[in-house]
This record gives structure tokens, sequence and C-alpha cells, in this order.
């Protein structure tokens, strides 16, 4: 057979990749040859040029790589969506060598710690409509601020027994000696607490009174509804009347607590003048004497430093001459040598009835052993 046949009958090797001959003679030859000829012990076979070892394949290494294209598909997914919960990309079921971490982004929130801090010491802003109403109740920066007055209103609200303040047993009316300045603050507490109890019966009452009506009303609408409401609670109403009466009784005593705080303030100024100066200045909703009245008064007056009271510890001045030289005279503030001498004259006096007292004393003693010798002599 010619060349021409050979290479027409070769086909290629789907498994091994080489060409086979179709001819049976070839075919025959070549494994006659091969089962005949075996290659001696401890002899590696001949390479043949163009041909590369033989490797064993190995199934991990497909997991491995599988892994690490599931890694690298983790960090470019968490970059591209950074602060979004994402879902964990899907692997391989049969790559069960290596298991990637699962990651929780939800972090456990146990609460944070705290100090408080201690009431009363940091008071809070006032509220600005309430301090606008409670200016037009007390009448600061007002003259009439002392016309505001409660015990008219405190009448109303006073009842026995437990509205009133409390009596004293007669059993123990002669231990009560001096006047009881908290007799005076009881009672209004106790007529406010009848007040704020009364208010809470007519809030029941009223709204009570609503809602039978809403639900017995055939024409209920937003304007019968207003106008119930506002008969209810409005003005001329039961419950404004009380909170009306309540805010009087209010007003009227922190009136009165003003007064006494102001007034002991007043006694401490010796000018008489100064004195009925400061008394017409009005309180205002942050001081006992307002600032914005208070300063043209100092002002026309030539400043604090005139019209002040120097301390009682001070009890000397020093004024620097005009030499430098000289040391600053010491100017007495006033003359006390007349004190000294009543005071001096006053010691003299209680130790002299002291001494007094001691001799009557002993001389009442002697009498009395000389009278009781006496009396045991004639006995006998």
């Amino acid at each position: 057979m010619s060349s021409k046949d050979d290479g027409k009958g070769a086909e290629p090797d789907p498994q091994n990749g080489k060409r086979c001959s179709l001819s049976s003679e070839s075919s025959d030859g070549s494994s006659s040859s091969s089962e005949g000829e075996t290659p001696p012990p401890n002899k590696r076979p001949r390479k043949t040029r163009g041909e590369f070892p033989q490797v064993m394949y190995d199934p991990r290494v497909d997991t491995l790589t599988s892994q690490v294209s599931y890694i690298s598909n983790y960090l470019i997914q968490s970059q591209t969506t950074d602060g979004v919960d994402g879902e964990v990309p899907s692997r391989d079921e049969d790559s069960s060598s290596l298991v990637p971490p699962r990651i929780n982004k939800r972090t456990i929130d146990i609460g944070e710690i705290s100090t408080e801090i201690k009431e009363g010491t940091v008071v809070q802003t006032a509220n600005p409509v309430n301090l606008k109403a409670l200016e037009k109740l007390q009448k600061f920066n007002s003259p009439a601020w002392q016309a505001v007055r409660y015990k008219n209103s405190l009448k109303t609200m006073l009842a026995k027994p437990g509205f009133v303040e409390l009596g004293i047993n007669e059993e123990l009316m002669h231990f009560n000696k001096g006047k009881d300045y908290l007799a005076s603050t009881e009672n209004v507490l106790a007529g406010l607490s009848n007040a704020v109890l009364t208010n809470r019966c007519i809030l029941k009452r009223s709204l009570q009174e609503l809602a039978d009506w809403s639900t017995n009303s055939q024409e209920l609408n937003s304007e019968t509804l207003y106008e119930k409401v506002s008969s209810i609670f409005g003005s001329g109403s039961e419950i404004y009347k009380n909170y009306e009466t309540t805010l009087q009784i209010i007003a009227g005593k922190r009136t009165e607590c003003i007064e006494i705080r102001r007034n002991r303030i007043l006694n401490e100024v010796t000018n008489p003048n100064l004195k009925a100066s400061l008394k017409n200045l009005p309180p205002s909703n942050e001081h006992l004497f307002s600032r914005e009245a208070m300063a043209p008064l100092i002002q026309s007056l030539g400043g604090t430093q005139v019209w002040l009271n120097t301390p009682n510890y001070i009890k000397e001045k020093k004024i620097p001459s005009a030499n430098t030289n000289k040391q600053p005279e010491k100017v007495k503030e006033y003359d006390n040598s007349s004190d000294v001498k009543q005071r001096t004259q006053s010691e003299n006096q209680s130790s002299q009835t002291h001494n007094n007292n001691k001799h009557d004393r002993k001389h009442k003693k002697q009498s009395y052993r000389q009278n009781k010798t006496i009396h045991f002599n004639k006995k006998k």
C-alpha cells in the first residue's frame, strides 16, 4: 500500500489525541510487538521526543480553586455594598474541605452606662408661655404686685375636718407658748388640697357629661361638639372658676412670702429715704427688686459705694497720703469711746449685783443655823 493510502486511512484518536491507522496490518503489527517485548525491571522507559510525563489528577485542586474564587467574589461584593447587609454568595456543595466563615454584621446591644445628676443642682429653663402667664398672675414689674391677696379665696376652700389647720389638744394647750408660724402655711396647704380634689371631681363629672351627650345626641358634628366643649370647659364654667380660685390662692400666698423676704432686707437699711425708695421697686421674675428699676436709682445716688453700708467686720480704713514715702494713716470710722464706757459700767453693775446676792445667801445660811441651834436648846 502506498503512502497516500496510509495518510488517508489515519484518523485521530479521541482519547489520546494521536493519529491511528485504520489498516489491520499496522494495528496487528504494533500490538504484537508491544505484547512480545517487555521492558526489563529496574529500567526506566525511554522518553520519546515530544512526549511529557503523565501527571496524576488530584480532586482537591478543584476544591481549592473554587474556594479562592468564592473568597474573591465575596471581597468584591463586600466592597461594593459597604454598610448594606447582603447575602453571602453561593458555593459548590462538593467543596467540603474548605468552609468559608459566616460573618454577622449585626452587633449585640447591651445598653450604655450613664451617670445621673443630683436633682435640684441644675434648674431647667422655664417655658416661655408659662412664664408669661405667671408674670400676669403675680403682677411682676408692676406696682400692683402687693395687691394680689388670697385669704378671701382661701375661705371658700376651707372645710372641717381635714381641710383646715389641725388644732392643738386641750390637754396640751398650756404647752403652746409663742406664735405658731407654720399654722397659716398649713391652713393654705389644706385649702389647696381641697381645691385640687374638687377640681378632679368636676373634671370627671364634665367628661362624663360630654360622653353621655355624644352618645344620645342626634346632631353630633364638629360645630355642636365645639359649642358643648366650650360650655363645659370654657370661661364661666365650674371647672374654670375652680382653677381661678386655686391660682388666686397660690399667687396670693407667694406674694406674701415675697413681701416678707423683701422686708427682711429693707430692715437692714438705715437711711429712711433710701429704704422708702427701695420699697417702691417692684419684684421681677428673677429678683426681689427689679434690676431694671433699681439701675436708675443707683445711678441717681452716685453708685453702690455711696449708699451701701460698710460691712461690720471692716473696722478701719487705710487712706494713702499724697507723699508716697509716708505710710498711710489709719482713720477710724467712728468714735466708740462712749460705747466702751457704757459697756464697762454695765459689767461693773452686774458684778456688784452678783456679789450682793452672794453675800445675802451667806447671811441667810448663818441666820438659819443660829435659829436651828436656839430651837434645839429650848427643847432640851
